[in-house]
């Protein structure tokens, strides 16, 4: 039997359109029958797969800014609230924006279409897990085309309001549809709204599934959690024996934990321990992932994992680690070509993104708001065998979809 330490985590999440409730009243775990596997077409799947390697590109970018601090972010409502901006969106605005999401194959009614068919066939995937997302857009006492609204309302179903940005019950109206779409984990999004700004783009995430296979709460006990530095803290641990998914590729581990009908997965990545942390973050990327999942097999299990409790605000780091993928010209002011939205040029003032994430022995859930805000007048700020696993170690986690892989939320624990 084997100990293994996991230096690692890594999160994907998903997004949805109109907040959905798909809580059933038949017990998850007792429903051990796994979902029949739908079968993604081609264009599906190579979605999916653009979609992955956003996430990664982003989470090494992200890495680099945000060293040695926890990291938790969803792709998907960072790629939501792009989506949204780039109907409005020309030229080099336009380009750059589709090159950094990886879209330059397809059409702007292609990458529409392909968003809201995603998000649809994710959102029926398993009526066992809690799974919704929500869209908004909040505009400064101006309208916008006719058909553009259209456009918005038909693949990203967003409630779309004209209001005051200068009035607190508008600050209000929006933290309360925050609140309302993220089941109470995240409560706000602003704290005031710049008065430059004409609109300001909104998603939601929330999840919330139960274990196929529950931690026993009586075997939770405190543990040493290992830093990257190499000192410890103390921190409760959930104890498990199950047959469980898990494979190796040149010292680094997977390990997979299932939600509901085992639709979504929860997957652990433990580096090997040869290179430190940061490095081995910066070299995981979608091929070293792949690897990871394709070499799967069945093992017998003796699981070690703390208890996870995430809170993540990302807003300069966010718009730094944009910039980097090659999204420039939309932060300013004077290159910014957003012409199709606004007569008047506005540019990206700020781009936020506000994550919470738990585990505890009955399963997890997390809670993603992301926000863009359109801005005119000033220049914006840019800125089987048997195994033991120990997750006693800073780690990267991971949620996604299983019959396709599509990552759903990304980040690291460290401390």
């Amino acid at each position: 039997m084997r100990k293994v330490f996991i230096a690692l985590i890594v999160f994907s999440v998903g997004l949805f359109f109109s907040c959905q409730n798909n809580d059933s009243s038949e017990d998850s775990h007792s429903s051990a029958q796994t979902a029949k596997p739908v079968k993604l077409t081609k264009s599906q799947l190579k979605i999916v797969n653009t979609n992955n390697a956003f996430a990664f590109n982003l989470f090494g970018e992200l890495s680099e800014i945000c060293p040695g601090d926890n990291l938790l972010y969803s792709p998907l409502g960072i790629q939501s609230v792009l989506s949204m901006m780039l109907n409005g969106a020309n030229g080099d605005t336009y380009s750059q924006i589709v090159a950094a999401l990886g879209y330059e194959d397809y059409t702007l009614e292609d990458i529409n279409g392909l968003y809201s068919l995603m998000l649809d066939d994710l959102l029926k995937m398993d009526n066992n897990v809690h799974f919704s997302v929500a869209n908004g857009v909040w505009l400064n006492n101006i309208t916008i085309k006719e058909q553009l609204r259209s456009t918005l309302q038909t693949y990203y179903g967003p409630i779309i309001k004209k209001t005051d940005f200068s009035l607190p019950e508008t600050v209000n109206s929006i933290n309360d549809w925050c609140s309302k779409n993220t089941n109470g984990m995240i409560d706000s999004i602003v704290e005031e709204l710049n008065t430059n700004s004409l609109a300001l783009f909104l998603n939601a995430l929330c999840f919330e599934g139960e274990w196929c296979q529950k931690f026993d709460s009586s075997r939770t006990v405190d543990g040493k959690f290992y830093l990257a530095g190499g000192q410890s803290v103390d921190k409760p641990f959930m104890h498990m024996n199950a047959f469980l998914s898990a494979s190796e590729v040149d010292g680094d581990i997977i390990c997979t934990l299932s939600f509901g009908r085992s639709r979504y997965q929860f997957y652990i990545v433990l580096p090997s321990g040869q290179n430190s942390f940061q490095q081995f973050i910066s070299s995981f990327n979608e091929s070293k992932y792949r690897a990871l999942l394709d070499s799967r097999q069945l093992y017998d299990v003796q699981l070690s994992l703390p208890k996870i409790s995430i809170d993540c605000e990302m807003s300069d780091a966010l718009s730094r680690a944009l910039k980097s993928l090659g999204v420039v010209d939309a932060f300013n002011i004077k290159t910014a070509d957003f012409s199709t939205l606004f007569t008047s040029r506005v540019s990206i003032g700020a781009i936020k993104q506000k994550a919470f994430f738990e585990i505890d022995e009955n399963g997890a859930r997390f809670s993603t708001l992301t926000s863009g805000e359109l801005s005119v007048g000033e220049d914006s700020l840019f800125e089987p065998e048997k195994i033991e696993i120990d997750v006693n170690r800073p780690f990267i986690f991971m949620i996604s979809e299983s019959n396709s892989d599509a990552v759903l939320l990304m980040g690291s624990y460290v401390k």
